[in-house]
C-alpha cells in the first residue's frame, strides 16, 4: 500500500480487530504517512472488503464528514479538528455497532468540537450507531442520552443526561 510493505504489521493488528466495534482513534504514527483516503481505507483491508467497495465507501465517509476534497493530503497537513473528522470517517466505513470516542473533542476549539459532536449526534440518530463517549467535559457529557461517571475505574454514579446541545 502506498509503496510500503505493510504485511507483517497488518497480520499482527487485524487479528485485534472486531467486525462490531469502530473505534474514534488518533492517526497513529503507523498510518501517518498515508494519504487519507488510504488511511479510511485501513479498517476495511483487515476486514477483507475488496478494494473496490473500500475506495467507494472510504470517499462516502470522507464526504460525510466534509474531508472529501483532502483525500489526497498527509495527515501531518491537517489541523486538529480535521484530522478528527477523518478519524470518525475510519471508526463508521465497516458500519460498526459501537463506537468508541476517547475524548474526541479534547484537543480541540469549540466550533471545531461542535463539530464532531454534532457528528456523533448524527451517527446516533441517523445510523443508530451506539457511542461511548468518554470525556472529562462535564457539558458533553450532559448532551449524552446516558452519563456514567468513573473514578478508579469503578462506577460511581449514572444519570440521564439532558440530551440537549451545549453551548460551546
Amino acid at each position: 500500500m502506498a509503496g510500503k510493505d505493510y504485511a507483517a504489521w497488518l497480520q499482527k493488528e487485524a487479528a485485534s480487530l472486531a467486525e462490531t466495534l469502530g473505534e474514534n482513534a488518533k492517526i497513529t504514527a503507523r498510518a501517518a504517512d498515508l494519504p487519507l483516503l488510504k488511511n479510511v481505507e485501513l479498517p476495511m483491508l483487515y476486514a477483507g472488503v475488496p478494494a473496490g467497495e473500500r475506495t467507494r465507501r472510504a470517499k462516502e465517509w470522507l464526504d460525510r464528514v466534509g474531508m472529501a476534497e483532502r483525500m489526497k493530503h498527509q495527515p501531518n497537513e491537517l489541523s486538529g479538528g480535521q484530522k478528527q473528522r477523518v478519524a470518525i470517517a475510519r471508526a463508521m466505513v465497516n458500519e460498526p455497532a459501537l463506537i468508541l470516542a476517547d475524548e474526541p473533542t479534547g484537543a480541540l476549539d469549540s466550533q471545531t468540537s461542535r463539530t464532531v459532536m454534532d457528528l456523533f449526534h448524527e451517527m446516533h440518530n441517523t445510523y443508530h450507531k451506539t457511542i461511548v463517549l468518554i470525556t472529562h467535559n462535564p457539558e458533553l457529557a450532559d448532551e449524552c442520552e446516558r452519563v456514567l461517571t468513573l473514578r478508579d475505574g469503578l462506577i460511581v454514579g449514572e444519570r440521564k443526561g439532558s440530551g440537549k446541545r451545549a453551548a460551546l
